[in-house]
């Protein structure tokens, strides 16, 4: 398989709506691998383009089906309390005001 070059890539992901960046971090991906698939060469590029499209309208790549870890404000409130509580019991035990630590 010939090796497209970007705008190659840039012409059919035109074809099938695929943003222009999406197809310029498809190239450089693949680029990156050799465009290889695992040890073999890549057999058909605009398939692999075809399912990043996929992938890429399912949310798959990025952060859209990444759970989040900010804790919630309830979580975030009883750490600082725990926090606050271990702070107080430090100050005393090293013969400082309760509040030596607190946030």
């Amino acid at each position: 398989m010939p090796i497209p070059s970007v705008e190659e890539c840039r012409g059919y992901g035109g074809t099938i709506d695929l943003p222009a960046s999406e197809c310029g971090k498809f190239h450089d991906y693949h680029t990156s691998k050799g465009w290889l698939v695992g040890k073999a060469p890549m057999k058909d590029w605009k398939a692999a383009m075809r399912t990043w499209k996929r992938n890429h309208d399912d949310g798959i790549f990025g952060r859209a089906n990444v759970p989040s870890t900010e804790p919630t404000p309830e979580a975030k409130a009883a750490s600082d309390a725990e926090v606050n509580r271990i702070n107080r019991e430090m100050a005393v035990a090293a013969g400082k005001p309760a509040d030596y630590y607190e946030r």
